[in-house]
């Protein structure tokens, strides 16, 4: 019987640490570039762009991911007002290059990039900040 309760507490010491080791560190973001790459081949699965609007928009998220870096400190949560700010510099950039349809197009699935888990249950989110182009 001792045995048995050996045998069974250490297969479950050692699964509990496989299973510790397993879990992902906290707290290490991906680099800008590779959310900037990430972010880009989203927007190109429904946007069809050229070449040098591929890299104006490459350009604005590497800057955007680079300012909101500078603005969100450690253990802190960052101003809604600063990050929307930041949106709107990174979408009028974008705008300046994408026809009117693909902007229409990337503002409606720029909302699903960084879903909001309180509203994402509904699946009918649409940006705060620019319902002026749907209007």
């Amino acid at each position: 019987m001792k045995t048995k309760f050996r045998f069974l507490a250490t297969t479950m010491l050692v699964l509990f640490t496989m299973n510790c080791i397993a879990q992902p560190e906290q707290g290490q973001r991906p680099s800008i570039e590779q959310r900037t790459t990430r972010t880009l081949r989203l927007i190109e699965q429904k946007i069809e762009m050229d070449s040098l609007q591929k890299q104006v928009v490459s350009n604005a998220f590497m800057s955007f991911f680079e300012t909101v870096d500078e603005l969100v400190q450690p253990g802190q949560k960052p101003k809604r007002e600063l990050i929307e700010e930041q949106e709107l510099i990174r979408d009028e950039k974008i705008k300046q290059v994408l026809t009117t349809a693909q902007y229409e197009d990337y503002l409606r699935m720029s909302c699903r990039l960084r879903p909001n888990p309180r509203e994402q249950q509904d699946g009918n989110r649409k940006p705060r900040h620019r319902k002026e182009v749907f209007e």
